[in-house]
This record gives C-alpha cells, structure tokens and sequence, in this order.
C-alpha cells in the first residue's frame, strides 16, 4: 500500500514510475489478490504435478469463472463446491474446530477475509470499529498514511470520514437514548 513502486502502463511515459504506493485496493484494482496469487504461483509452480484446491464454497460457485481461479499451470479443484459445503457451513466448520480463537474478529463476520478489505460492508466496518479497537486504529493509522485518490478505502470515503460517521451515529444513538 505504501511502498511498491507503480510505473505508467501506456503512452508517451510507459514504463516510467508514475507513483510509490498503491493505496487501499478496490473492487476494480484487486492489486492485493494480484500480489497473493504471484506468492501462490510462485511456489506451486516448483512442485511437479500439483493440485490447488481452492475454498470458494457452494453457493459462490460463480466465482468460479475468474480467469485467477482457473490457471492453465496447474490443476485447480474446489472441494467446497464438490462437496456441496456453503460459505455459513464451512465458517461454523471452522468456528467448531478452532481455527478462530476466542475474541476473533469472525466471532461478528459471515465471511472469512483481510479485516481492512476495502470490499467489505458499511456495517462490517462498523462492527469492526465498535468491537476490534486495535484493529481500527491500525486502518486510521494506514489511511492517515495515504494522500489524494488512494487514501479512498472503498472509493466512497476515507477511513477517517467513515470513522467521522460511526462517530456522529453513536452521538445521535446517545442523545436519542438520554432523551
């Protein structure tokens, strides 16, 4: 987010550097999956004859269809969907066997990604705000890091303008409840 250096695509400066930082990704720069997939790639790609096996439930079959998911280097399986295992299965699957200690932030989610995942709900961030403070302060402290365009979280605010929100909500809450 900060320091990968991005260099100009097309035109007259194509290949010059054009900015140091990618800033929050989005539903349309998915750079974070881009850089999760080169890892994965990386190593898979050195063992011969491997399979991926992909944890993209049943009732996301659709999801399916990317051409990330479908690499022609490898073969990829998706179990979940073999097994017919939905996303709210495979989450309380996981809850019972204790892959999400006690106070885990997927005690208040339905999904299972990154806490500061720009493609997330307004009332995820809001849960995320009010019951994982440290959390919060890490996404404050990462946007105040950032400048123009990139510091947008979800392309509709700022963590802090978000924060501004929740803020002014919880005041309305309070004097309605005084009241």
């Amino acid at each position: 987010m900060f320091n990968h250096p991005v260099f100009k695509r097309t035109g007259e400066d194509k290949g010059k550097l054009s900015m140091i930082g990618k800033g929050w990704p989005s539903a349309s720069r998915r750079w974070c999956t881009t850089r999760k997939n080169e890892v994965k790639d990386k190593y898979l790609l050195q063992v011969p004859d491997v399979v991926s096996c992909i944890g993209i439930a049943a009732d996301e079959a659709h999801r399916t269809k990317s051409k990330n998911l479908n690499s022609t280097k490898y073969k990829c399986r998706f179990p979940l969907i073999e097994w017919g295992i939905t996303e709210a299965e495979a989450l309380e699957g996981c809850r019972e066997l204790g892959f999400f200690g006690p106070g885990s932030p997927y005690d208040h989610f339905n999904r299972v990604s990154c806490f500061c995942c720009p493609i997330t709900s307004k009332e995820s961030l809001r849960i995320l705000r009010s019951n994982y403070p440290e959390l919060w302060t890490k996404m404050l402290d990462w946007g105040g890091q950032m400048q123009g365009k990139k510091a947008r979280f979800n392309n509709e605010n700022t963590v802090h303008e978000w924060d501004q929100l929740f803020a002014y909500e919880e005041s309305l809450y309070a004097h309605r409840k005084s009241a």
